[in-house]
């Protein structure tokens, strides 16, 4: 591939002159000693500052500059007194450096971007003494909310829309702030950017840093991420506002788009403390010919009008991120029609299906093991096995003569996508059944309706080609690839070019009840507000209260 391609110092103007200086590097350089190649990387960085400009040679210049410093071994930290800050607030930087080499560097100056700083004058690096300087300034305005740079833009379809093309490939973001520090050593200088950062102990993972984080005053959110309104009854909906710093009187608001009826205009919080939390109820109403939109929410504070949700994301192997959106909701007004009320769910993975089940009308119980192993399950109208449940509850193989002994006395049980690990989709249905690995990625991807007859597609909702529009990421996963006679398919999709994917909703008649296998992505159409898929739902749980 890189056949002809020069991709030595020599494609760089002037660049030749480094080629010695690397040879003799490569040559002489030791990890047990490496401070001895200190002279030489200072004479490649003058070199090198003598090329014309090139992007390049920038990047050459911060790489060999991280190798200096290494080489040196100097010990640089910048620690912010906080992690989360909001524009204007005051903060407080710890500079300390370490010369750990037999070098005498001095510290000439530092400064941090945005809060100005003075120079702190030559100060010599005694070896393995820690030098620390403070700087006091306020969080300037200018600087950006903390977020992502891929999320900086609102998504398109399957593709981030990056603002700075710079930052493509990158891991992350720069800095929220950076101290710039110049060392020198006789007449050469290093200048050198050390991200601000905040430091805490944990009793057990010892030393954590965080990247510096800026925060909107207040943080808003919905208590729900879609509002589904089947008439015209009036829904409470709640608005929690997190306060970054202390605030008063707090105006929150509830825009919805006409036809709507939001009650009341807006709620006061006389005073929210530093890292408080409250919530406000307004009342949300359809009115004649209303038709879905969006609920935005929106606290004014000094003035200002703060409109930001925020999302955690934490996890050992990576830094925290912390992730802005808009503070919304869909309103759904949709034709959707249920039988019976009551839905046990046995929680799998994770997802976000019984909050929906709630927005329709459903009082969902969810299920411990305790439950289905003792619990009156005759209760329930229907029963529904979570994403993965059958991968990540074991019970479910102990309890499967109980499972189908509610099929036989007129329950109906739903089960979702299962993995194919470790022979745990065995056996989760009445009949012989195989779980395969096929998938439907294309979300437009057209659906076929193969029983047009079955009460699944007919009651109480008529299922069509529009209840598939607007579907999100994929169609379905882990559809069934096997199955007896038993069952009856009722949906055909495939991605381009490849066969009909038959497996992604079966239904069988276990005595009076029904068992259900789907593959059908739901846990991802319920929470993103796709109409088709509650009605889809709602008629699957409907199965063995429909005559």
């Amino acid at each position: 591939m890189f056949d002809g391609i020069d991709m030595t110092w020599s494609r760089i103007e002037g660049g030749e002159k480094m080629l010695p200086l690397v040879d003799s590097l490569q040559a002489t350089f030791s990890m047990s000693v490496p401070h001895r190649s200190v002279p030489l990387l200072l004479a490649m960085m003058r070199t090198l500052n003598t090329l014309p400009p090139d992007p390049w040679v920038d990047v050459k210049r911060r790489e060999i500059s991280d190798v200096i410093r290494g080489c040196s071994g100097l010990w640089i930290d910048a620690l912010s007194d906080a992690e989360t800050y909001v524009r204007g607030d005051s903060i407080v930087i710890t500079l300390s450096v370490v010369n750990r080499s037999v070098y005498a560097w001095n510290l000439d100056q530092w400064n941090v971007d945005g809060l100005g700083g003075t120079p702190a004058g030559a100060r010599a690096l005694p070896l393995n003494t820690q030098v620390r300087i403070v700087l006091r300034g306020v969080v300037p305005s200018s600087i950006p909310i903390s977020q992502p740079f891929w999320l900086d833009s609102p998504p398109k379809t399957a593709r981030y829309e990056i603002r700075d093309s710079s930052l493509i490939g990158e891991a992350d973001g720069p800095p929220t702030l950076t101290a710039k520090v110049r060392l020198v050593l006789g007449e050469a200088a290093l200048d050198l950017g050390i991200p601000v950062r905040y430091r805490s102990v944990d009793p057990v993972k010892g030393e954590m840093y965080r990247p510096l984080h800026i925060s909107p005053p207040v943080r808003v959110a919905l208590s729900s991420s879609v509002w589904v309104f089947a008439d015209t009854k009036s829904k409470p909906v709640t608005v929690r506002v997190d306060a970054i710093r202390s605030v008063e009187n707090a105006s929150v608001r509830l825009s919805a788009p006409r036809g709507w009826s939001v009650q009341p205009r807006n709620r006061t919080i006389p005073r929210i403390e530093k890292g408080g939390q409250e919530t406000v109820e307004f009342t949300v109403q359809p009115e004649d010919g209303a038709v879905s939109g969006t609920l935005e929410a929106s606290v004014i504070v000094d003035g200002s009008t703060h409109t930001l949700s925020a999302t955690s994301a934490v996890y050992d192997h990576i830094p925290p991120l912390t992730l802005y959106s808009s503070a919304s909701a869909k309103l759904l007004r949709i034709e959707l029609a249920t039988r019976g009320s009551s839905v046990g769910y046995i929680m799998g993975a994770g997802d976000e299906i019984p909050e929906g089940l709630g927005q329709c009308g459903y009082n969902v119980t969810l299920l411990s093991d305790d439950d289905l192993r003792t619990a009156q399950l005759s209760k329930f109208t229907a029963i529904v096995a979570g994403v993965r449940a059958h991968n990540t509850r074991p019970v479910l193989r102990s309890v499967r003569q109980r499972l189908l002994e509610y099929m036989r006395t007129g329950g109906t049980y739903l089960v979702q996508y299962v993995t194919t690990t470790r022979g745990e989709s065995e056996n989760i249905g009445p009949y012989p059944l195989t779980i395969g690995r096929e998938r439907v990625t294309e979300e437009d991807a057209e659906m076929r309706i193969l029983a047009t007859d079955h009460p699944v597609v007919r009651m109480p909702n008529r299922i069509t080609k529009e209840d598939f529009a607007g579907w999100v990421q994929e169609r379905g996963l882990y559809y069934a690839s096997r199955w007896s006679h038993e069952y009856q398919a009722i949906l055909g999709s495939n991605d381009a070019g490849e066969p009909s994917r038959d497996g992604g909703l079966l239904v069988a008649k276990v005595g009076k009840g029904h068992f259900v296998y789907t593959g059908l992505a739901l846990f991802r159409q319920i929470p993103a507000g796709v109409p088709g898929a509650y009605r889809m739902l709602a008629n699957i749980l409907s199965l063995s209260a429909t005559k």
